[in-house]
């Protein structure tokens, strides 16, 4: 069954790795696996070191400021509700040490559940892509998300998913 309008679906560890992803998702998300590598020891795509360390972050997220702070509430509330999470610790530590700004933005240490989020990113290949989300706990996994971003119908952004997930396909 084919969905009528295009998502980008995508599932978070408590540390914000991208642990799957539909092709929506894998296409929006590529060119931050790119120059720079904000990827883990793992290779996983971690959607916090992106924001800090990829050299395109503040010109790929339209809202950087704001995705920063939702980011780093949601990642401030897992390492409350997770305090054994040695991915959680490792991050921090990572980060606070070489990442120019993540230190003093995690010091704010504001914690906050998202369960819906507007954002636009600026693909290099797609432009200006809009979306709505919806954000779902993962009761069996706890500290994981499942991120669900739907652009308006009949919007360039809708369009825009669907071309980016037919490149991927290519």
């Amino acid at each position: 069954m084919e969905l009528s309008h295009p998502s980008a679906a995508y599932a978070l560890s408590p540390s914000f790795d991208v642990l799957a992803a539909n092709a929506e998702a894998r296409a929006l998300l590529s060119p931050l696996g790119r120059a720079g590598g904000p990827a883990g020891a793992d290779g996983q795509l971690n959607l916090i070191r992106a924001l800090f360390t990829h050299p395109q972050a503040r010109s790929y997220y339209a809202q950087w400021p704001l995705a920063v702070t939702a980011s780093l509430h949601t990642l401030h509330l897992n390492a409350a509700r997770l305090p054994e999470d040695v991915e959680i610790a490792d991050l921090v530590a990572d980060l606070s040490t070489g990442t120019a700004g993540f230190a003093t933005a995690w010091q704010d240490g504001s914690a906050a559940s998202l369960e819906h989020a507007y954002g636009t990113v600026v693909h290099p290949a797609a432009g200006r892509v809009a979306l709505t989300y919806r954000v779902l706990g993962v009761t069996a996994a706890p500290g994981q998300h499942l991120l669900i971003g739907t652009p308006a119908p009949g919007s360039r952004s809708a369009e825009a998913l669907v071309y980016l997930a037919a490149m991927g396909e290519q």
